[in-house]
């Protein structure tokens, strides 16, 4: 849809929270701010209060549902809005905005409600849904209500793009090198958690350590989860290792973890010859899957995630590191 003179406008709908007050939010590319996403259905405002983005909507609804002559009314929808020398580029990226915004451009009814910390929304570029299916589940993760669900269906984008993964390798494969079936058949034997680490082979250490640095704010809830409750698995098995690398260490680094490993007075029983970088990736897949266990599972034996202090570490940590996954698996210019 069309806007007065300056404006686009779409027709959203989100899982983010309304405030009380008709706000924007503003849409950055490259730190510039391209429009808004107005989250305003059912929000009744002063007309002379209004913003510019909020007008150029007000415009719109006052042609499609009829002239508001009342110096207050009622917005009936919620709306992206964005500048039509940034339209081009909107375009571009706007079929991922599930992913890094939240909301999806209108396809259902049905709007949810989740809380709204987002003082801005960035686009993504490079990012690639690959399939119906991974737009599908970041599709409910934009407009999923409850947290624990919407890390589920964060993780089902995981699953999914693993079966994406299986299908591409039967694609390549060499019909003359047989041992490389053997390799295929091989990985559809994979447990969860190396399915996981297969995905994410190759992940910078970088991108996932300033993560990991988050725990030191959640030591309880990670304790309960990872230990308490934790699995055979763990890469990291004894409790003190986590408190020496992760929580007291002074950063969380390959220089860090060298040091502490071969400081004999840290009585670590982490395996001084592994690759930092691969058991780096195997200890995330591992706190990744764990954290969904503890969502998708309420039996006895298992630790299930409730709690306020729960929530706060699975929106602090469990959630921005499984989406930073995720990001790196859509990303165009990623390989494995």
């Amino acid at each position: 849809m069309e806007g007065p003179e300056k404006y686009k406008i779409y027709i959203i709908e989100s899982g983010l929270q309304k405030e009380p007050e008709a706000i924007d939010i503003p849409i950055l590319f490259e730190n510039q701010e391209i429009g808004a996403l107005c989250l305003l259905s059912n929000i009744t405002t002063e007309r002379a209060a209004i913003t510019d983005y909020q007008a150029s909507i007000y415009r719109l609804e006052s042609f499609l549902f009829g002239e508001i002559h009342s110096e207050y009314f009622t917005f009936k929808k919620d709306y992206v809005v964005i500048r039509y020398d940034w339209v081009d580029t909107y375009e571009k990226h706007k079929k991922t905005s599930a992913f890094w915004g939240e909301y999806r451009h209108q396809d259902t009814a049905n709007i949810a409600i989740q809380k709204n910390t987002k003082p801005a929304i960035s686009i993504e570029k490079n990012l690639n849904y690959r399939t119906k299916r991974h737009y599908e589940a970041l599709s409910k993760y934009s407009i999923n209500t409850n947290l624990a669900d919407k890390y589920l269906s964060l993780y089902h984008c995981l699953e999914i793009d693993f079966d994406h993964e299986v299908v591409h390798r039967i694609k390549n494969l060499n019909e003359d090198d047989l041992s490389q079936l053997g390799v295929f058949v091989k990985n559809l034997k994979l447990d969860d958690i190396e399915r996981l680490q297969l995905l994410i082979t190759n992940i910078p250490t970088a991108t996932l350590e300033s993560y990991i640095y988050k725990l030191r704010n959640h030591k309880d809830s990670a304790i309960s989860i990872f230990y308490t409750f934790g699995k055979d698995s763990n890469p990291m098995k004894d409790e003190h290792d986590f408190d020496q690398y992760i929580i007291k260490s002074p950063a969380i680094s390959k220089e860090e973890f060298e040091r502490i490993k071969k400081d004999k007075s840290k009585a670590t029983i982490i395996d001084p010859t592994r690759d930092y970088q691969k058991f780096l990736v195997r200890l995330c897949c591992y706190w990744i899957y764990r954290i969904r266990c503890c969502i998708a599972h309420n039996k006895l034996g298992e630790y299930h995630i409730s709690s306020q202090k729960d929530l706060d570490f699975l929106r602090d940590f469990g959630e921005p590191l499984l989406k930073e996954v995720i990001r790196y698996r859509l990303n165009d210019q990623a390989t494995n």
